[in-house]
């Protein structure tokens, strides 16, 4: 028993001194090389990268909802002039949109349904 661990230790110390001598001095010089670029940010740098960012999201913000307003002004529109015009295109749109409403819905239900389930693969 004490035979094997004489064993175990001396084969112990090869393998700890393999990694020091073909190991040990590559990671030190790795490590000494993303020392030099740890520099931290300063406080103003980091102030003014998120003032920019949060104006620059602001911006895309704004045209987002100028387009949104753009589009449901042209949708309704369109369909008040379509109600106006012909009343019978009209019903037939309303009823249209209704059943792809519906079965929009139902598609995104089965598809979330779908992937709650356990699936072996």
């Amino acid at each position: 028993m004490s035979n094997d661990k004489g064993a175990k230790g001396a084969e112990e110390r090869d393998d700890q001194l393999w990694f020091q001598r073909h190991v040990k001095g590559e990671l030190q010089r790795f490590d000494k090389s993303f020392e030099a670029e740890a520099e931290a940010p300063s406080i103003m740098e980091l102030e003014s990268f998120i003032g920019e960012h949060k104006s620059s999201l602001r911006r895309k913000q704004w045209k987002e909802l100028l387009l949104f307003w753009l589009t449901a002004l042209l949708l309704l529109g369109g369909v008040g002039w379509l109600s106006k015009q012909d009343v019978i295109w009209f019903v037939t749109l309303q009823i249209a949109a209704g059943w792809g409403g519906i079965l929009f819905l139902g598609i995104m239900h089965r598809r979330r349904k779908g992937s709650s389930e356990w699936k072996s693969s």
